[in-house]
């Protein structure tokens, strides 16, 4: 049987469908903006695509474990330091630059030789934050195996090019390069876990010109019968590792306790701290975040009972405003809010928009505390 509406419930349905459509809409920008708001927060323009071979060095996962090791171990105290507990990471900020210039090589001139072409973009490190540390790190010993009792020792000759140069479709240098000697290093991997060399005096330079592509010439030579596996040399990667400071992500460090005491347990409707469970699969970026893919933030949730005391965490101008409403109710508002006291900060591996591997401490990112404030 068919059914005929007046004109009138046509209409309406008609205008609730529209509201519904409206409403969907709207409820996609607030998504859209809110994902954009947390990027922006992570130093990102857009949601990072990911190559097909974009790996993370063992170096920068190695940074992270130990970074996380310390954190977990450390009590942090009133101070301006800006970035990571580790007296080698003087900054808040590791970046893992990959080298888009030439693989390594092995060099016709003589048994034991390779070279390589370095091609590094800096202009992926925002000119707002400072360079303090510098660092090409070849992965030379990533491979190796511990069990064997030989090691490989290699002499390493930087050069830098004095021209910008480009490289054409069969992936070679247009022009003959035009080099400067820079610096010479010898390296073992009974000594060494891996082979870096400083080069942040070079970086610096080419920043302050304003020059986007720093280019290197690197020459090789190992010694003897040293080399273990020509396949597993040829494989490894070059990084130019990059430490920074962004200023607008300095915060001072509060002391906190390893684990916060629960002095309330016979009232479970007081001010305290309450577990929150982030996970960054839930909200599909497990694909560019690296580590932690979850992590505890904790948010505050509770009663601000009367009379306070120091056992709340409280200010004692809050204590002395609760004082006062509860003489005079109209004198002034009641002090309600349970909020954060004290947090710490986190930090976070990830791929950023050009395969690049990122460190970051993001401040402020864990509740550590609550009080009635």
């Amino acid at each position: 049987m068919r059914v005929c509406l007046p004109a009138v419930q046509w209409l309406v349905l008609i205008f609730i469908v529209f509201l519904l459509e409206v409403v969907d809409g709207e409820t996609k920008n607030w998504d859209n903006s809110m994902e954009s708001r947390i990027l922006r927060f992570f130093g990102l323009t857009q949601k990072p695509k990911i190559g097909v071979n974009a790996t993370a060095p063992r170096y920068m996962i190695d940074m992270y474990r130990r970074m996380e090791e310390q954190h977990q171990h450390n009590i942090f105290t009133t101070s301006s330091r800006c970035g990571f507990d580790d007296n080698d990471i003087p900054g808040n900020t590791v970046r893992s630059l990959q080298n888009t210039g030439l693989s390594m090589r092995k060099s016709s001139t003589g048994s034991g030789r390779y070279h390589q072409l370095l091609s590094f973009n800096l202009s992926t490190i925002p000119e707002t934050e400072s360079i303090t540390k510098a660092e090409i790190n070849f992965g030379i010993f990533e491979n190796r195996d511990e069990a064997n009792n030989r090691h490989t020792a290699v002499q390493v000759s930087l050069y830098q090019l004095l021209k910008q140069n480009k490289f054409n479709e069969n992936n070679l240098l247009d022009d003959q390069p035009i080099l400067e000697f820079h610096s010479l290093h010898n390296f073992t991997s009974e000594f060494d876990e891996y082979a870096v060399i400083d080069i942040l005096d070079l970086v610096e330079k080419f920043r302050s010109q304003s020059m986007k592509n720093l280019q290197l010439y690197v020459a090789f030579q190992f010694s003897g019968n040293s080399l273990e596996s020509e396949r597993d040399l040829l494989s490894s990667q070059t990084s130019l590792i990059v430490v920074s400071i962004d200023h607008s992500q300095c915060k001072s460090r509060i002391r906190r306790d390893a684990e916060p005491a629960d002095v309330h347990n016979n009232n479970p409707n007081i001010c305290k701290r309450n577990r929150l469970l982030v996970n960054f699969k839930d909200v599909g970026w497990d694909d560019w975040i690296i580590a932690p893919m979850t992590y505890q933030a904790y948010y505050c949730a509770g009663e601000c009972p009367f009379p306070m005391n120091e056992r709340l965490n409280t200010t004692n101008h809050a204590i002395m405003q609760t004082l006062v409403v509860s003489l005079d109710k109209s004198a002034a508002p009641p002090v309600c809010c349970c909020t954060p006291t004290n947090l710490s900060p986190i930090s976070m591996l990830y791929f950023d928009t050009n395969d690049n591997v990122v460190l970051r401490q993001y401040e402020d990112m864990v509740v550590q505390d609550c009080g009635c404030r």
